[in-house]
């Protein structure tokens, strides 16, 4: 039932202006303080709604911090607006430009056939993914219903209300990383995705869907040069050729060994028909 409520208020369609949620929240709502005084405090109508969507919050990679929740930056016209600031990077981001003409992020599978070692980023942030030195590091990504329900009322939200859509950014971003079930099981198996539904596919298609409808602004785009440097990484014929010998022959010790001795053999068939040559 509760499940259900959460679920309604985070609609687009059942969103009420929050100074009128404030008007009418009562005045002596006090939760027990766990200062040394044992003192009563009054709750906030903004706490309350913290500790109501925590698990939503959650599911979108907010960091579940109170003094954040309180600060202004997160004051929005209603419950999907909050939450949505709240999803936003902390810092501002380098942007640009994302037209038919500009270079797109490849997907998982390819980067990792390009040799881009993958990594759990070190902060849960939507906008925290960094790609520096071959290493891309990815915020851990909870794929569950709630988080695909919750994203989407966000990202329509932001469409009616928003020009800089950042929300839109990240859904471009993930449907760029996923293009198959492979890519899903991949990132889970670098702990980067836990797969809550449970199948690969799913999850992929459920994530293709997040995008359709969702206009990014092409004249602002946030990831715009994470795409330009994962392109030109991809392009490189010597990071493929890397990663193929890597990933294909020297996958374990005793491949390695298998492709050492192959190559001694090599050059000791080599010395010897060149010193059989020499003595004609």
């Amino acid at each position: 039932m509760i499940s259900g409520l959460r679920a309604d208020l985070l609609l687009l369609e059942n969103q009420l202006p929050f100074f009128i949620l404030e008007d009418i929240f009562p005045e002596k709502v006090h939760r027990n303080s766990r200062t040394q005084n044992s003192q009563s405090e009054r709750l906030s109508f903004i706490q309350l709604c913290r500790t109501f969507f925590r698990q939503d919050l959650e599911a979108v990679g907010v960091d579940y911090n109170l003094a954040r929740v309180n600060s202004s930056e997160v004051k929005g016209a209603h419950f999907l607006d909050i939450i949505r600031n709240l999803c936003l990077p902390p810092e501002p981001l380098v942007r640009g430009t994302r037209n038919a003409a500009a270079p797109i992020a490849p997907s998982i599978i390819q980067l990792h056939q390009a040799g881009v070692n993958l990594g759990v980023g070190s902060t849960r942030n939507l906008f925290g993914t960094r790609f520096d030195n071959g290493i891309l590091q990815i915020p851990k990504l909870q794929m569950s219903h709630r988080m695909v329900d919750t994203m989407s009322n966000i990202a329509v939200f932001e469409q009616c209300h928003h020009l800089n859509r950042r929300i839109a950014d990240f859904l471009d971003l993930m449907d760029c990383f996923v293009d198959t079930a492979k890519d899903v099981e991949l990132l889970a198996e670098y702990g980067i995705v836990t797969n809550l539904i449970g199948d690969n596919s799913e999850a992929c298609s459920l994530i293709k869907n997040l995008i359709k409808g969702i206009h990014v602004n092409s004249n602002d785009f946030c990831f715009t040069p994470l795409y330009e440097d994962l392109h030109k990484h991809c392009k490189k014929p010597w990071n493929k050729w890397k990663a193929n010998l890597k990933q294909n022959y020297l996958y374990t010790p005793w491949a390695i060994v298998s492709v050492v001795a192959a190559a001694f053999l090599i050059i000791l068939t080599i010395i010897q028909t060149v010193c059989s040559l020499i003595s004609l």
